[in-house]
């Protein structure tokens, strides 16, 4: 018979099925947008401003894993002064043993410019927007979402 027991597992005859934790969930789904990433970084120009969005949200999703992993509750993360602050979330998820160094890659930087302010959403009055080198930002999540994955499994 299968069961669902006050703390969400499932009992599925001789298995049972933990519920995701927050730091699980976060990483599964920045795993999930990474798929994306790599086949958009490979479409070309054009591709760019979804790759850098979608960057933007990878990077904020790993991070906040990682802070979840140590503590951090779904309400502080989506609260300043982490919410989409990609700078704070970065400085703060090395300040609790990312490893990742407090000085801001570029790509990081930009991203941070672009995705805290919504910039990419809605580019009111802008004639330009300089978006993060495509190479640099994607092996930098992809190294990134190796460190997160040691920390969260």
């Amino acid at each position: 018979m299968d069961t669902r027991d006050a703390s969400g597992s499932i009992t599925l005859g001789p298995f049972t099925i933990a519920p995701v934790t927050l730091p699980e969930a976060l990483f599964g789904s920045a795993v999930m947008q990474m798929q994306g990433i790599r086949i958009v970084a490979n479409a070309g120009s054009a591709a760019i401003p979804m790759l850098v969005l979608s960057a933007g949200f990878v990077l904020e999703l790993l991070l906040k894993a990682h802070l979840a992993k140590q503590g951090k509750t779904e309400k502080e993360l989506s609260r300043t002064p982490y919410g989409h602050d990609l700078k704070f979330l970065w400085m703060e998820a090395d300040r609790v043993g990312l490893s990742i160094g407090s000085t801001l890659p570029d790509w990081v930087a930009i991203l941070d410019g672009l995705h805290s302010t919504y910039t990419l959403r809605y580019p009111v009055g802008l004639h330009m927007i300089a978006f993060p080198p495509v190479d640099a930002t994607v092996s930098g999540l992809e190294s990134l979402l190796k460190m997160v994955a040691q920390h969260i499994r």
